[in-house]
């Protein structure tokens, strides 16, 4: 089960039970308006009908922008409140909520925020902005994530040698690997600190950056492109047999941090 926060569930709950019922209601009053009794029609009439559904549907908006303020809060500090709305309200338009859960909803928030960085002149000052939004998913999926087992030595230590080269690891599922150009880390620290955000600077080259959940925080940490090529590796699949070409010595390193889980037999 996923970790979660105290009262997530709850609020969570009342998040999407207030998102679902414009749908919902809607089906209500328009199969209640179409069986009524005109004579007596006294519940509804088509002005407060379209007033209430109205209200519905903007509780339903205003529900998902929230949500996606709550998982985006870098990226609604670096743009400022009412021009996240906006943002928030362009995917909404173009990703409305499909799920019985909130738990994936913005996944693609990141995706959207670069396409319209083609169109709308005004984020080509903020070419950080895709990178910053994905940390910010990062981070939110890495808090959520269900807590890491331990790497099993022993039963792994049963495998024959063939066997043991035809494993495929597996990783922690709060870890995730981004490369970008951009002090993703310094603006993090920045952003939570509550510090003044210095003029950001794009690097000539890329920066590799773990995100992974510490002591029931998510944390952002620099590190070196080996590891970073590690992690992309074993998260395609590669096995122990392809990984020890390249990573001989990242393969007991990262079951020692922890951060490899398991394995499976490919």
């Amino acid at each position: 089960m996923k970790q979660q926060a105290p009262n997530l569930a709850q609020w969570q709950q009342q998040m999407i039970s207030c998102a679902q019922k414009a749908k919902q209601d809607s089906s209500e009053f328009n199969e209640a308006s179409r069986h009524r009794d005109k004579s007596t029609s006294l519940f509804v009439t088509p002005d407060n009908l379209a007033k209430r559904l109205n209200a519905y549907k903007n509780n339903y908006h205003v529900t998902l922008i929230q949500w996606l303020k709550k998982t985006y809060p870098m990226t609604e500090r670096m743009v400022g409140s009412d021009y996240f709305r906006q943002l928030a309200n362009s995917f909404i338009k173009e990703h409305p909520l499909t799920d019985s859960s909130l738990d994936n909803y913005g996944s693609e928030f990141a995706i959207h925020i670069d396409a319209l960085s083609c169109q709308r002149p005004e984020l080509s000052g903020l070419p950080f902005l895709t990178d910053l939004a994905l940390a910010d998913w990062y981070l939110h999926c890495a808090y959520y994530a269900v807590n890491r087992s331990i790497f099993d030595v022993q039963a792994f230590s049963k495998l024959s040698q063939q066997e043991q080269l035809k494993v495929e690891l597996c990783i922690g599922e709060d870890l995730f690997v981004i490369e970008s150009t951009w002090p993703i880390k310094e603006l993090w620290a920045m952003h939570y600190q509550q510090t003044a955000i210095d003029k950001i600077v794009e690097s000539d080259q890329s920066y590799f950056f773990l995100v992974q959940r510490t002591q029931a925080k998510p944390t952002v940490a620099l590190i070196e492109r080996p590891l970073f090529e590690f992690f992309q590796e074993v998260v395609t699949g590669s096995t122990i047999a392809d990984l020890s070409i390249k990573f001989s010595e990242l393969i007991p390193h990262t079951i020692s941090q922890g951060w490899i889980t398991g394995f499976r037999i490919k």
